[in-house]
């Protein structure tokens, strides 16, 4: 018996940005979604993705209350109007999305179909 093994040529980078898009979209909606609300309420409406090169998405706040990211999803210490200190709660709204939203993404790049891409024009 005879086996012969022939070139693949496979690129799925079309189908991983595909893919990166769309999960960089719904953590960046999640996020918005559950985060606080506050005082303004535009925290939460400043949510934004954007692809940092070639494969990697980056999701941040790009509105006026963009520094309060961390302490809002890590808790932070307070000063009340008589001078003393309290401790603020966390308020988990980034981790969680990413969380949620890790998964979907493994599973749409592990459902990525790979296809012979053979050069030269033929079908």
């Amino acid at each position: 018996m005879v086996v012969r093994v022939g070139k693949l040529k496979v690129n799925v980078d079309k189908q991983v940005r595909e893919a990166t898009a769309k999960a960089a979209q719904k953590c960046a909606d999640l996020i918005a979604a559950n985060a606080p609300v506050g005082v303004s309420g535009e925290y939460r409406d400043f949510w934004r993705w954007e692809f940092a090169d070639n494969e990697t998405a980056v999701i941040y706040n790009n509105g006026p209350h963009r520094s309060l990211s961390h302490l809002l999803e890590k808790g932070h210490i307070v000063y009340d109007g008589d001078g003393g200190i309290a401790w603020s709660p966390a308020q988990p709204h980034i981790r969680p999305a990413f969380e949620q939203v890790k998964k979907e993404y493994l599973e749409d790049l592990k459902n990525i179909k790979i296809t012979n891409q053979t050069s030269g024009g033929g079908h």
